[in-house]
């Protein structure tokens, strides 16, 4: 387990939580030890995470620099996902809102056909995005835009 040779109740317990929240230990098996003292070596500090985040754990390593304790510091970097980029807020209140019907309307057969022929989450996730597109399609041809910057990195993380 996540270092350890075997598991005690309290690693049993760790892995049932785990299992019952759909959550993963990232921690990588061969790591040094995030703990010791003397003789003793342990690897008490886990990195837990849900699937979604798990790759983005860009680095996680043991330091070794002195902490002044029997734990040694980790030094953990997470890459988000989006660094830096724009939208489009299209401008709907001022109507124009017939011409972006007739814009998406000869794709709405089309798109019928394909949710009916959806068999799979891979079909359903294609037509989705390419419902996605044509409606986005029809807003660029039909309405006047304003882009916005979406903000930088997340607060707390550094760009190094």
């Amino acid at each position: 387990m996540w270092g350890y040779g075997d598991i005690d109740s309290r690693g049993e317990r760790i892995l049932e939580f785990l299992l019952v929240n759909n959550l993963f230990i990232a921690n990588s098996p061969d790591a040094p030890p995030t703990f010791e003292r003397g003789i003793f070596k342990g690897w008490p500090d886990l990195r837990i995470s849900t699937q979604d985040i798990i790759s983005k754990f860009a680095k996680w390593e043991v330091s070794e620099e002195p902490s002044l304790s029997d734990h040694k510091y980790i030094n953990v970097k997470i890459e988000p996902q989006i660094k830096n980029s724009t939208y489009n807020r299209f401008k709907t209140l001022h109507g124009n809102h017939r011409k972006f019907l007739n814009k998406l309307k000869p794709r709405i057969n089309p798109l019928l056909e394909e949710i009916r022929n959806s068999q799979t989450q891979d079909d359903i996730n294609k037509t989705t995005s390419y419902l996605q597109n044509k409606i986005i399609d029809a807003c660029k041809s039909t309405y006047k835009t304003k882009k916005k910057k979406l903000p930088g990195p997340l607060p707390g993380t550094h760009p190094n």
